[in-house]
């Protein structure tokens, strides 16, 4: 999550201004990290539950209707893989003061997707790591 995401985030843009009007600051990875997870819990319940005709499920149905569940998130769309392994993109550039906040910012932005950060689902990472050549 990158708080100057927003002109293409509605998500982001929403709680920034909600963020900043309230308290002056603007949305930090944490806010993305705890945003992010009780979505997905939300979700898996919901899921959980649906299957189970409305029931409470347990602990290890949440955890299965974990898999390959994406949410809204601040910085895009997140979820868990069907590994449970958590999958995002990632926001990188060099850091840098030359802006108008009081703190480093990013440019120039760069995206990366979860399919170029992470290792696919079963594969053995140094294997991976060979294929970058």
């Amino acid at each position: 999550m990158y708080f100057q995401w927003t002109d293409n985030w509605p998500l982001l843009s929403a709680y920034n201004k909600a963020l900043w009007d309230k308290h002056k600051a603007y949305a930090t990875n944490s806010d993305a990290h705890a945003h992010f997870v009780l979505s997905a819990y939300k979700m898996a319940v919901e899921r959980a539950s649906a299957m189970l005709g409305g029931s409470w499920p347990s602990k290890k149905q949440v955890a299965a209707a974990l898999r390959n569940i994406q949410v809204p998130g601040l910085g895009g769309y997140r979820g868990y893989r069907s590994d449970q392994v958590m999958s995002t993109d990632f926001f990188v550039g060099a850091t840098t003061h030359q802006n108008d906040y009081d703190f480093v910012t990013v440019s120039p932005l760069r995206i990366m997707t979860a399919a170029q950060t992470q290792k696919p689902s079963g594969a053995d990472f140094y294997q991976w790591v060979e294929t970058w050549g």
